[in-house]
């Protein structure tokens, strides 16, 4: 069962368990600048080698954009980001936001031991495949 962002065309929803949390949110221009911005500070904090405190504010500004105190994640917690096949310019901007620093009011949800946190990214939505059979007859 998925616990993260499920994109698509429309928007994206939250869910824990594989259940949505909160209403589905439209994935607007004002969200993606934000991402794209928490990438991009994420990318200079790296090469500055910044303290952790710059990289523990980034990560509550993703778990803020999600509604994550709104969220009861569970444990163990794999978050995973998963869009369409064929990512639009927006799914893209959520696939390369640094989910791995996601973080609440204690901290990165990675330094939780118990919570063994980790991010998984998707291309493409599950499909049940049926396999059919065929017998010779002879």
């Amino acid at each position: 069962m998925v616990t993260g962002l499920v994109l698509d065309g429309a928007g994206f929803e939250v869910l824990v368990g594989g259940k949505p949390v909160g209403a589905r949110r439209p994935l607007g221009a004002a969200d993606v600048e934000l991402l794209q911005g928490v990438a991009a500070e994420y990318v200079d904090a790296v090469h500055s080698d910044a303290d952790d405190a710059v990289f523990v504010a980034l990560g509550r500004k993703l778990f803020a954009w999600i509604g994550g105190d709104q969220v009861q994640f569970r444990t163990p917690l794999v978050f995973e980001v998963r869009t369409s096949a064929s990512p639009s310019a927006a799914e893209w901007a959520v696939l390369r936001a640094p989910w791995e620093i996601l973080g609440d009011q204690h901290g990165f949800l990675a330094a939780d031991e118990l919570r063994r946190f980790e991010v998984v990214r998707r291309l493409g939505h599950r499909t049940t495949r049926r396999h059919s059979t065929t017998s010779a007859s002879g």
